[in-house]
């Protein structure tokens, strides 16, 4: 069996940079950094948006590392909050990242199998429940310490990261290919039809009643374990 730690054991925490507006420039600027929020948290770490805040406000703990996990500890959305990516392979020396967001930083723990860990399904139902179930948009240090992450030793961890890093990248290929695709089957609609917001063919139009027979269903309230009545579809 594997052994499971609390998070708390194998990672530090660090808050994210207050600011005021009075700290902030938004082009890069002698003396800035420049600080990542939620929107730069995406599949991977982004470095779109970025403002950048004046170095006596950013402690030397709050300097983004390599293996960092950024996560967006506070939302107006829940759907945003607890989202999380890895810091890696940063094309600028030195970033922080706001208040509005934290870092889990791992001390006994290897990095990439960490960031899989904040994909999994365990840790974003995790965060949903306590998100919903609290009523609130914000992620508190506890709700993380307190989660239960499995812990095999370094070799372990190492060879199931590398196989969900070549897992991830076939998906990331294949979602390319199937966009790819689609956009091929838009061009050629629009060769053989034209473009039909314009009607460049000069088509013939119709309202959809005239195509097709437009009705919705009866409310019916059916038990579902009788094996009478007819069987019908539902928006669920």
């Amino acid at each position: 069996m594997v052994n499971k730690l609390k998070l708390a054991s194998v990672c530090k925490q660090i808050r994210g940079v207050s600011y005021t507006p009075r700290d902030v420039a938004e082009s890069p600027t002698n003396g800035y950094i420049p600080v990542l929020r939620a929107n730069n948290i995406q599949s991977s770490i982004t470095l779109d948006d970025l403002v950048y805040v004046n170095h006596e406000k950013i402690s030397e703990e709050q300097l983004l590392k390599e293996g960092d996990i950024l996560v967006c500890a506070s939302s107006g959305s829940k759907s945003l909050v607890g989202k999380a990516a890895m810091v890696h392979n940063l094309t600028i020396r030195h970033a922080s990242f706001g208040a509005f967001c934290k870092v889990v930083r791992p001390t006994k723990i290897y990095a990439p199998y960490l960031a899989h860990f904040f994909n999994s399904s365990y840790y974003r139902n995790t965060i949903s429940n306590i998100a919903q179930g609290a009523n609130i948009n914000n992620i508190r240090n506890e709700h993380l310490n307190d989660l239960d992450v499995p812990c095999p030793n370094q070799a372990e961890q190492k060879k199931i990261a590398e196989r969900l890093d070549k897992v991830q990248n076939l998906i990331a290929l294949q979602k390319q290919q199937l966009s790819k695709l689609d956009e091929l089957i838009k061009s050629r609609f629009i060769d053989l039809f034209g473009d039909p917001i314009i009607n460049s063919k000069g088509w013939p139009q119709y309202q959809l009643k005239e195509l097709c027979k437009i009705g919705s269903s009866k409310r019916i309230y059916q038990n579902q374990q009788s094996t009478l009545g007819i069987p019908f579809w539902r928006v669920a």
